[in-house]
């Protein structure tokens, strides 16, 4: 063989073999990679309270007053049972009127957030959106906290019984 005659080169010897092997693998990963983000790998998930009973279980009730200062009777009944993203107990907000079940969405630090869903028939079904933000937590004096992160109510409540 001379000089001049050349070996044939493989097709990913070649600098359009490799372009085209790179822009192949890039386009796998990037693939991979969006899948896995969209079926939830990617994200932070709240912290569960598995294994531990609920800090805040019981029937509690008080008053709430919005931004505008509107105030109103809320009940709760969280259940000792509670667990992340299942059916924990009922809320009821007096001057809506609204009544629903309520579904633990996060708990983090003795923090706990609800989501509010399934209004009974009571409930105003014009006003009354499912959805989250409605927060509690214990306080040191056994007292609960409340806030609605949608609408800014706060208020305390007194339990009334376990």
């Amino acid at each position: 063989m001379s000089a001049e005659e050349k070996k044939p080169q493989a097709w990913w010897q070649t600098l359009p073999g490799i372009l085209t092997a790179t822009a192949t693998f890039i386009t796998a990963v990037t693939g991979l990679l969006v899948v896995l983000y969209q079926s939830g790998v990617f994200e932070e998930k709240p912290q569960s309270n598995e294994g531990s009973p609920i800090t805040i279980a019981g029937k509690w009730a008080g008053q709430a007053t919005e931004p505008s200062g509107t105030s109103f009777r809320l009940e709760v009944e969280i259940y000792s049972s509670c667990m992340l993203n299942e059916k924990c107990g009922t809320i009821s907000v007096s001057h809506v009127p609204c009544r629903g079940e309520i579904f633990l969405k996060e708990a983090n630090a003795g923090e706990y957030e609800f989501s509010v869903a399934n209004f009974d028939k009571r409930s105003d079904s014009q006003k009354c959106q499912a959805g989250a933000g409605e927060h509690f937590k214990l306080l040191a004096n056994g007292k609960l906290s409340y806030f609605a992160a949608y609408s800014g109510a706060k208020g305390v409540l007194e339990k009334v019984a376990q």
